[in-house]
C-alpha cells in the first residue's frame, strides 16, 4: 500500500487483505488521491524518515 513490505508479517498481512474487500477501504484509500509514486526513490524516502526521527529525538 504504502512501499513498505509486510509479507513475513503474517497477521497484518491477513488483516490488510480483509479490508480490501470492503468497500470503504478501497474508496479511503484515494482519499486524497493518491500521488504518483513511480519516481520515489526508495532510499530518498528512507533517509527522509531518518532525519525526521533524529531531529525529533534531538528536541526532546
Amino acid at each position: 500500500m504504502v512501499g513498505v513490505e509486510i509479507s513475513d508479517l503474517k497477521n497484518l498481512s491477513a488483516w490488510v487483505e480483509r479490508c480490501r474487500g470492503k468497500p470503504g477501504f478501497k474508496a479511503g484509500l484515494n482519499v486524497p488521491k493518491r500521488p504518483d509514486r513511480k519516481d520515489v526513490d526508495p532510499e530518498e524516502v528512507k533517509k527522509a524518515a531518518a532525519k525526521m526521527l533524529q531531529k525529533k529525538f534531538l528536541l526532546i
